[in-house]
C-alpha cells in the first residue's frame, strides 16, 4: 500500500473513532457560575437536566414531598413531568441522587432518579419509539417470521409458484437494496451498542433525524434508516406493478422476514466482530442473485427484453 493510501486509511479510522464519541465541552469555573458550572456537568453525565420534560409509562410513581420523607403523591401512566430540580445525597443506602419533578402546580415531588429513570420515557416521539421498539420488537418479529413461513407453506401445499428475494427474486434491484440496507444499518447499531452505549444513551434522551448533527457512526445509521423508508416505498410500488395482488402480498411478507432475520442476525454478530466479515460476504451473495441490475427494458411497458433490439414478449411493440 502507498504512504498517500495508509495516511487516507488511518485518517479515515480517526474519524470515525472521533466521530462516535460526544466532545466534552470546556466551563470557566467561578464562584459566580458554579451553579450554572453544575447543571452543565449534571446534564453531561445525566443526559437530561431542570426543565427536562419526561412521560410516565409505568402504572404509577410516587412521589415524596421531601427526599426521603414519608408523605408522598401519586402521579400515573401518561403523566408528563418536567424536572424541577435535583438533590446529591451522598450517604443514601438506596440512590444518591433525588430528582425533583412537578406534573402541574400542587402535583410536585421528590423521587430516586434510578426508579424516576425505570418509569419514565423522554418526552419525544423518536425517544418513545425507540422505547417501544426496544421492549417489544423480538415478539413483533417472531410473529411476522412465523406469519411467512405459514404463509409460504401454504402457497407450496397449492403448488403455486413462490417468488422471495435472493432465490427467486422479481425483476427490480429494490428489494435486494433493501435488504443491504438494513443489514448496514443493523452493522451500525450493534457497533455503536457495543463500543459507545453512551453515545446512544445520549440520542436516546436528545434525540434527531438529522444526521449531519450527529457523530460520525450515529449519523451513518441515521442515514440509513432515512435510506430504508425510501426503499420499502419503492419496494412496494414496484412490486405491485410486476406481481398481481396476492403474489404481491405473499412476496412483501416474505422479504419483510428476510429483512428481519438480517436485522438481528448482523445485530448479535456485529458484538463478537464477525458480523463485519458475514456483512460482506452477503452483500456479495445478495448483488449476485439480484436480477435487477442492467438488461434492456420496452420503451412502452418496461417489459425486460431478450436483447436491445427486439420485441416484447409482454405488449408485441418492436424496440430499436
Amino acid at each position: 500500500m502507498q504512504r498517500s493510501s495508509w495516511f487516507l486509511f488511518i485518517l479515515l479510522v480517526c474519524s470515525f473513532m472521533i466521530g462516535c464519541t460526544y466532545s466534552e465541552r470546556s466551563y470557566v469555573m467561578s464562584d459566580s457560575l458554579d451553579v450554572i458550572s453544575d447543571s452543565l456537568r449534571f446534564e453531561m453525565e445525566h443526559n437530561y437536566s431542570i426543565n427536562y420534560n419526561f412521560t410516565v409509562i409505568a402504572d404509577s410513581i410516587i412521589l415524596s414531598s421531601e427526599p426521603q420523607d414519608s408523605d408522598s403523591i401519586v402521579v400515573y401512566k401518561g403523566d408528563l413531568l418536567v424536572v424541577a430540580d435535583y438533590l446529591l445525597i451522598p450517604h443514601d443506602s438506596i440512590d444518591s441522587i433525588f430528582v425533583k419533578v412537578a406534573r402541574d402546580q400542587e402535583t410536585i415531588g421528590w423521587t430516586p432518579e434510578s426508579e424516576l429513570l425505570d418509569k419514565v420515557a423522554p418526552d419525544d416521539p423518536i425517544s418513545y419509539f425507540i422505547y417501544m421498539f426496544s421492549n417489544s420488537h423480538l415478539l413483533w418479529f417472531l410473529l411476522l417470521i412465523g406469519m411467512a413461513v405459514l404463509v409460504y407453506l401454504y402457497r407450496m401445499s397449492l403448488k403455486k409458484p413462490l417468488q422471495i428475494v435472493h432465490f427467486n427474486d422479481i425483476d427490480s434491484p429494490y428489494p435486494t437494496a433493501l435488504c443491504i440496507l438494513i443489514a448496514v444499518s443493523a452493522t451500525f447499531y450493534g457497533t455503536i451498542q457495543h463500543f459507545v452505549p453512551d453515545t446512544w444513551i445520549h440520542f436516546y434522551y436528545n434525540p434527531s433525524l438529522n444526521p449531519f448533527t450527529l457523530p460520525f457512526g450515529l449519523g451513518c445509521f441515521v442515514t440509513c434508516v432515512w435510506g430504508i423508508l425510501i426503499l420499502i416505498i419503492a419496494v412496494v410500488d414496484e412490486v405491485f406493478k410486476k406481481l398481481t395482488v396476492v403474489d404481491a402480498l405473499t412476496y412483501l411478507v416474505g422479504l419483510a422476514a428476510i429483512c428481519v432475520v438480517c436485522y438481528i442476525f448482523f445485530t448479535f454478530t456485529t458484538s463478537y466482530y464477525i458480523g463485519y466479515l458475514f456483512l460482506v460476504v452477503y452483500i456479495g451473495f445478495a448483488l449476485s442473485r439480484c436480477k435487477g441490475f442492467g438488461g434492456y427494458e420496452c420503451g412502452i411497458c418496461g417489459h425486460k427484453l431478450p436483447s436491445k433490439h427486439s420485441r416484447c414478449p409482454n405488449c408485441g411493440a418492436l424496440n430499436e
